[in-house]
């Protein structure tokens, strides 16, 4: 009876040794078809993600500038607008034709000095 169990010992020892040597190699394999077979393609995958991210920045910023030079246009449309409705009201308002050619005059003047102020300033 002795002997019997001490084979049964044995035989269990051998079955838990191969248990744990198939289980090992399960795992090895395992772990080494997670690794990257190349070294340096984690470093490339990231080089064309910072290259991806770069593209997507400035394509993101071209929009902006491009949106603003569009929103300045309308704002230099609606001053042009503002201007004219301002022009034509003043004309409008003057009380009489004689008035406006007065300050037209007086505008022409102003503006045919121009040039002797700046050549009297310098």
């Amino acid at each position: 009876m002795q002997g019997d169990t001490s084979v049964m010992i044995w035989v269990a020892q051998a079955g838990v040794f191969i248990i744990a040597l198939v289980a090992g190699l399960f795992i090895a394999k395992g772990s080494k078809s997670t690794a990257p077979s190349n070294p340096g393609a984690r470093v490339k995958r990231e080089i064309n993600d910072t290259k991806n991210n770069y593209k997507d920045y400035r394509d993101s910023v071209h929009g902006e500038f491009k949106d603003l030079n569009d929103t300045i246009k309308e704002m230099n449309s609606a001053y042009g607008g503002l201007y004219k409705h301002l022009a034509n009201g003043g004309v409008k308002l003057s009380l009489s034709s004689a008035e406006l050619k007065k300050l037209m005059t007086q505008d022409s003047d102003f503006i045919a000095r121009l040039p002797h102020i700046k050549a009297n300033s310098k």
